[in-house]
């Protein structure tokens, strides 16, 4: 039973990250969990607003000194990211 829990929180995290880089890179496809972002238009600038919306959603902090272009590269990472600050 904890692990069907823990799937379905993984899918709502998954679900709301992909919701997020669609929003920020302007795109309405689906994005794979592997697909580089940076090749959709992913920069620096990006990759902090996403952590602003990401630490404002799960009410947690990324350090400064992160390389968050590369950290955020795929949404696999960045579920990672958020992953291992929520648990």
């Amino acid at each position: 039973m904890s692990n069907n829990q823990t799937s379905i929180e993984d899918i709502k995290i998954i679900k709301l990250i992909e919701d997020k880089v669609k929003a920020i890179l302007k795109h309405d496809r689906d994005i794979t969990l592997d697909e580089d972002l940076r090749k959709l238009g992913l920069d620096s600038m990006k990759s902090f607003e996403m952590v602003v919306q990401l630490e404002d959603e799960y009410n947690i902090e990324f350090s400064g000194d992160e390389n968050l272009l590369e950290r955020f590269s795929t949404i696999q990472k960045i579920k990672d990211s958020v992953d291992s600050k929520i648990k």
